[in-house]
């Protein structure tokens, strides 16, 4: 089990985040966005990848799926080194941001959490929530037949019955961990508690400069909400949803007020959280919406911004929906009560 841990994070964490270290970098130029959206984005995007693949070569088998993952970090990993300079110039002044001593002590100390006490927990407590069991059978679904069936009402073997509201990265979480230990739970489980210290380290990373009588009940305000302590105590979705929205929240400030061409990375984000969940979807379109009505630029670029985000939020999350009204109107007629 050990070694699937291991395995899963050198794929879905450490790979993607060679490739989304120096991209990330380029956009805001900000080392807490660098250093945490690096280790959060490669498994939820694996699990967008893998729903586009499951659409695009269904039932094309496990090897098939985690072999083109693979593939495509590895070249776009290789597009970024063969840029030699840039690159070298970007980690170089990412760990120039981090140069202090007593920052690495920090920095290791906040890297054993993250990678030891998430998958501790998980080991120690089963799944008692209603919606991971719902989801979690979904991705075992996926996992062995290998292709999304767009039904709004899904009967699966076993006589499972699921209402297909929201969207497939989370079940596609589980399924991407089953290709490395397809009899445990561990690391699905684990994510909850993972994306929670993640919005922690982000939260206090944003607001260290802050009086530490400013910053300690503002964190202990986060910390107090029942339904993110209820997420993480049950695994749930929850702790990955309230981060995504809180990091397009600042990526939205940061490039409608300090101007930092973090566009298509705002977009990315966006897209995740559409394609986790409706609410994620309602968010994006409402964050496009302020970006198009608020953004203080001429018509033409921010008609062409919004044009950009909402093709990510297509792309990744709302396709999604399109495709169940395609293949079954009467889901969402019922669903809207028309």
């Amino acid at each position: 089990m050990v070694l699937a841990f291991l395995i899963y994070h050198l794929c879905f964490v450490l790979l993607p985040a060679l490739w989304l270290l120096p991209w990330i970098w380029k956009q805001t130029a900000d080392f807490s966005y660098t250093a945490i959206l690096s280790l959060a984005t490669g498994p939820l995007l694996g699990a967008s990848t893998l729903f586009l693949l499951m659409v695009l070569f269904p039932a094309s088998g496990s090897a098939f799926f985690l072999s083109a993952w693979l593939a495509l970090n590895v070249l776009l990993v290789a597009a970024f080194f063969l840029k030699k300079n840039a690159v070298v110039n970007t980690y170089s002044n990412f760990f120039t941001a981090f140069s202090a001593q007593i920052a690495w002590v920090w920095a290791m100390v906040a890297l054993v959490i993250l990678f030891s006490f998430p998958a501790l927990y998980a080991s120690l407590r089963g799944v008692s929530e209603h919606d991971t069991y719902e989801y979690m059978i979904l991705g075992r679904h996926l996992y062995e037949t290998g292709q999304i069936n767009f039904s709004g009402f899904r009967f699966l073997p076993g006589g499972f019955f699921y209402v297909a509201l929201h969207g497939f990265i989370y079940p596609l979480l589980y399924t991407s961990q089953l290709f490395f230990s397809p009899d445990s739970d561990l690391i699905f489980k684990s994510m909850s508690l993972y994306y929670a210290l993640l919005l922690v380290f982000l939260f206090v990373l944003k607001l260290r400069k802050l009086p530490l009588s400013w910053l300690l009940p503002s964190l202990l305000l986060l910390l107090s909400s029942y339904g993110f302590i209820f997420s993480i105590l049950q695994f749930h979705l929850e702790s990955i949803r309230i981060f995504l929205l809180f990091v397009s929240l600042l990526l939205t400030w940061d490039y409608m007020k300090r101007h930092r061409p973090c566009i298509h990375l705002l977009g990315l984000v966006l897209g995740l959280q559409a394609g986790l969940h409706f609410i994620g979807l309602v968010a994006s379109l409402i964050i496009i919406a302020g970006v198009f009505f608020f953004n203080p630029v001429s018509l033409q670029e921010k008609t062409w911004v919004s044009v950009r985000l909402f093709f990510f939020v297509l792309l990744l999350g709302a396709v999604h929906y399109l495709l169940e009204w395609i293949s079954d109107p009467f889901w969402w007629k019922q669903l809207l009560h028309l």
